[in-house]
């Protein structure tokens, strides 16, 4: 298996992607990197959110699941296959991929992913930022597809109710979790002394009654 390299890619954009929605500036060495699209939605919120260039940002709390979407609507051809992967300076934040690495061949559409962050601190991202490597491999022979059968996502041009209910509430931040944690902490505690102190009360009253026989 071999990967489409910077020039290979750079002659393949129009084949890879629909013709209005690429950069050709976002080719690095042997990948394409996806930008972020407009399409955003955070499992701690009650309604999607819709970035722009006047309102750009939004903020992954510490512990959320969020559905993002690229920028690119991708063609991939039928002798074509992608591999999909979050650039490192996403990862080393926090972030981590929990959707599909794998874009089919015959793939048309917006791809949405599911990112949760699981580290410690918030993370901002920016409407149109490169955020996933693309890798593209040519296969040996065009995939025999059935021109009639679609794939749920075919077509796609952000994520579904369906996605958004999946999601909605899922997620904890970490720091609430510490704090539950420490009220559990607190309460075995307590209770425990309480326990502890009836065990030793009846023992005493136990005892003092075999001594009185």
């Amino acid at each position: 298996m071999s990967f489409l390299n910077k020039d290979q890619l750079g002659k393949s954009l129009d084949f890879l992607f629909r013709e209005d929605t690429y950069d050709p500036k976002a080719i690095d060495r042997a990948a394409y990197n996806l930008r972020l699209g407009k399409d955003v939605f955070r499992s701690s919120s009650e309604i999607p959110q819709t970035l722009t260039d006047e309102d750009p940002y939004v903020t992954i709390r510490s512990g959320d699941y969020v559905l993002l979407t690229t920028a690119e609507y991708l063609t991939m051809p039928l002798d074509m296959l992608g591999f999909i992967t979050l650039r490192y300076r996403y990862k080393k934040l926090g972030l981590m991929n929990v959707s599909g690495f794998q874009v089919d061949p015959g793939f048309k559409g917006k791809l949405v992913f599911s990112v949760f962050n699981v580290g410690n601190n918030d993370v901002v991202l920016k409407f149109q930022e490169k955020m996933f490597m693309l890798f593209v491999t040519k296969l040996e022979e065009a995939n025999k597809v059935d021109p009639d059968e679609k794939h749920e996502h075919d077509e796609q041009e952000s994520f579904s109710l369906e996605d958004v209910i999946a999601i909605k509430g899922r997620s904890a931040s970490l720091v609430q979790m510490e704090s539950r944690l420490g009220s559990i902490e607190s309460s075995v505690t307590i209770y425990g002394a309480i326990v502890i102190g009836a065990l030793l009360v009846l023992f005493a009253l136990v005892i003092g009654l075999v001594l009185q026989k």
